[in-house]
Parts: C-alpha cells; sequence; structure tokens
C-alpha cells in the first residue's frame, strides 16, 4: 500500500487500457470516453486515450472496469477485534453493547486499536471502500492515547479517506446510550455547543 505516497510525491501513474471507466454519475455520462487515467499528486488528471509520459509508472488495467470507491458511511473500526465474542452472540444490541465494546474497550491500547482499526479498514478496501467514517466510540477513564489520531493514521497507510463522526465520548454504562438511541434524530439536528 506505498502507492498513495508515491502519487504525493509528484509522481504520475498511468492506469491503461481499461475495459471501462465507470464515473458513478447518472444516464450518459455514467461511463467516462477513453480507456486511460492518469494519477498525479493523488489526483485524477486526465482520462482518455493516453500516452505514458516518460519515466511514469504504467499499470495494466485490460480485462479491468474501474469504478469510483465506495463510501462506506457508517462504521465501528475498533469492533474488528471484537467479531465472535462469546457473550455478544446473538445478543440483542443493548446486552451486545454492555457484552462486547464496554467490556472490552479498556483492554484496547494505541496497537491493540491499530491492529483493528487495519483489519477493519482492510476488509473494507478488498470490498472496494475508499472512503470510511468511523463512530469512535473507544473513550475510557484514564486513557492516554488520542484514538481517533490511530485511526487517521492506519486509514493514511492503506490510503483510506477517513472521517470520524463521534462529537462526544460515549457513555460508560448502557444506561445512556438506551436514552442517546431514543432521541438520536433530535441531538444529530441539534448543533453541538462546541
Amino acid at each position: 500500500m506505498h502507492q498513495r505516497s508515491e502519487l504525493a510525491n509528484g509522481n504520475s501513474v498511468l492506469i491503461r487500457g481499461a475495459v471501462a471507466i465507470m464515473t458513478g454519475l447518472p444516464g450518459e455520462r455514467a461511463r467516462a470516453a477513453g480507456a486511460d487515467i492518469r494519477v498525479q499528486d493523488s489526483r485524477i488528471r486526465e482520462i482518455g486515450h493516453l500516452t505514458p509520459n516518460d519515466g511514469e509508472r504504467v499499470i495494466d488495467a485490460r480485462d479491468c472496469v474501474i469504478y469510483p470507491g465506495w463510501v462506506n458511511t457508517h462504521h465501528h473500526l475498533m469492533q474488528g477485534l471484537l467479531k465472535g465474542v462469546p457473550e455478544g452472540l446473538n445478543a440483542g444490541l443493548l446486552r451486545w453493547l454492555q457484552a462486547v465494546p464496554f467490556r472490552y474497550r479498556m483492554r484496547f491500547t494505541s496497537e491493540l486499536l491499530e491492529t483493528a482499526a487495519l483489519l477493519s479498514l482492510s476488509e473494507l478496501v478488498l470490498g472496494g471502500c475508499t472512503t470510511v467514517a468511523d463512530f469512535h466510540n473507544l473513550y475510557f477513564p484514564g486513557m492516554t492515547y488520542d484514538g481517533a489520531a490511530t485511526l487517521f493514521a492506519a486509514a493514511e497507510r492503506l490510503g483510506v479517506r477517513p472521517a470520524t463522526a463521534t462529537r462526544r465520548p460515549a457513555s460508560r454504562s448502557v444506561v445512556e446510550p438506551r436514552r442517546r438511541m431514543r432521541c438520536g434524530l433530535k441531538r444529530c439536528a441539534t448543533p453541538s455547543p462546541t
């Protein structure tokens, strides 16, 4: 996954010979004219029938269809390492919250959170996601690291565009999440005082 930093340094890459380049736009604009894409400084600079520049890296896209990366608008990256915890299997949401993330969150070090994020992000990238909004809720008393910074660093390593969607630390009890779920829409529509 070193390609992102390679592209950020002014180098360019030409992706050539795709069967189709899908744009994500409706109607006739759904498919771009041409079969080649030039990427420079982590941005698409040209689409069409292109010739390689001197020293430009070329990727053969024969038999491939290129499409925009998916956007995952709600994820909890830390939970990548919490799959299959026996106490949470077949539990309803509130029982699962108490038995799994609330119970295990204090065991997460920065390194363990990074591992969870890399695992979750890798799964998402393999499915075509390139942008992820994480509802980061790993906070606990005495926490000595910035969890959001850890998640952003993991995303940068994999070339994923990250966003966090949490306004405040999560509750330490199961009562507060219940109250927040009941009035969640009202709270989301209310601007944060900070």
